[in-house]
């Protein structure tokens, strides 16, 4: 026996739910990738939208950074070279390891990051009344709920196993 979605397709006809959510991921950070072009930071490339991702660098170790992001440290250090040139961070020594660096974000890198914020919403909200402002909101409680849930959530990282 085949269920229907909600949207009233045969579910062995639907892509599953991961190549949905990169599906969507790829279209939102395809227009917010043109987006911040325009709104004055062409320099940046797909990749280095990977390092400005949710939560953001901010305070980070760049080797915690490439970890959290499943790359090595030779592969992030070429971006954070550009952001660095770029004027949008900087890396100062750790406090508590002065052989150490964090990365930390500067008045410009703040700026980029605020711009980034305000085109998600203005995506956010062109996806709202497309789909319409309940189910869109529906949609957003579901997968920060699933999110949550999730074993590999940072709001986990402090249980103990």
């Amino acid at each position: 026996m085949t269920t229907l979605s909600s949207g009233g397709v045969d579910s062995d006809q639907r892509p599953p739910l991961g190549a949905l959510l990169r599906l969507t991921h790829e279209l939102v950070y395809a227009e917010l990738y043109a987006k911040t072009a325009a709104a004055g930071y062409p320099e940046l490339r797909p990749a280095h939208f990977r390092l400005l991702r949710f939560p953001g660098l901010d305070g980070e170790r760049p080797t915690e950074l490439a970890a959290g992001l499943d790359i090595s440290k030779q592969a992030i250090n070429p971006l954070l070279n550009d952001l660095d040139r770029w004027g949008y961070l900087e890396r100062r020594i750790a406090a508590e390891d002065a052989r150490g660096r964090v990365l930390h974000l500067t008045v410009r890198g703040r700026k980029l990051m605020s711009t980034i914020r305000r085109l998600h919403r203005q995506i956010e909200s062109r996806w709202a009344r497309q789909l319409g402002s309940r189910r869109f909101h529906v949609a957003l409680a579901a997968l920060d709920e699933m999110a949550h849930a999730h074993p590999a959530h940072p709001a986990h990282a402090d249980r103990k196993t």
